[in-house]
């Protein structure tokens, strides 16, 4: 496969940093969008991603950079609506970015939310609105609605699972079970990759999407 440039925003989340590892793993290049240069994270990945100012692909800079194929935005992992948060990071910074002249063809991948036990509605309600923007203005994007994620390498997350895993064992229909890091990061790449994904994907179809053995047989 051709390496391609795919563009992170959230690459510091938990979700965003295994995007771009497992996207460098494959051998793409990963360009993580940030308000202010290159975080200084103690991971081995850091050194090999190229990090660029949020502006870059602004009004102002029509063209600087070259096209990324995909957009893969992580950054919707705040739960309270502190001073208007949720619409701020849900909504408007990705309309903000869709809007940018430099990412107009690129493909879009949105880190959507699936109902989850604790998690206040106001949050599942602010990624409703995203989808329903990037809906309006880019038909052929791709929001992935991901359960509680959790990773070995995070053990509060492990206790964390295991809470909502008991709450979405009582109401199945409606809790989705916790997915693992790895599984979600897989599926967000196959989606900024593979042209036949597009609009709403619901968790159980992204925990498919993210098999790893499902992805290496296809």
């Amino acid at each position: 496969m051709q390496p391609l440039r795919l563009l992170v925003f959230g690459a510091h989340t938990y979700l965003g940093m295994e995007v771009a590892r497992l996207g460098r793993a494959i051998g793409h290049r990963i360009v993580a969008l940030t308000p202010g240069g290159a975080p200084r994270l103690d991971a081995p990945w850091v050194a090999g991603i190229e990090w660029v100012q949020a502006d870059t692909f602004g009004p102002d800079h029509p063209g600087a950079t070259p096209a990324p194929h995909a957009l893969i935005y992580c950054a919707t992992t705040h739960f309270d609506d502190a001073e208007g948060r949720l619409e701020r990071h849900n909504v408007k910074a990705l309309q903000g970015l869709i809007e940018a002249p430099g990412l107009v063809h690129s493909r879009v991948v949105y880190r959507s939310a699936a109902p989850t036990p604790l998690v206040p509605s106001a949050y599942i309600e602010s990624t409703r609105r995203a989808e329903a923007m990037l809906n309006e203005r880019f038909p052929d994007h791709v929001s992935l609605r991901l359960p509680l994620l959790y990773g070995s390498d995070r053990p509060d997350s492990v206790v964390g699972a295991a809470i909502v895993g008991l709450f979405a064992s009582l109401r199945p229909a409606h809790y989705p079970p916790p997915m693992r890091v790895e599984t979600a990061a897989i599926a967000l790449l196959r989606a900024a990759l593979e042209p036949e994904h597009r609009g709403v994907i619901h968790a159980p179809e992204v925990a498919s999407l993210g098999d790893a053995l499902y992805a290496q047989a296809h």
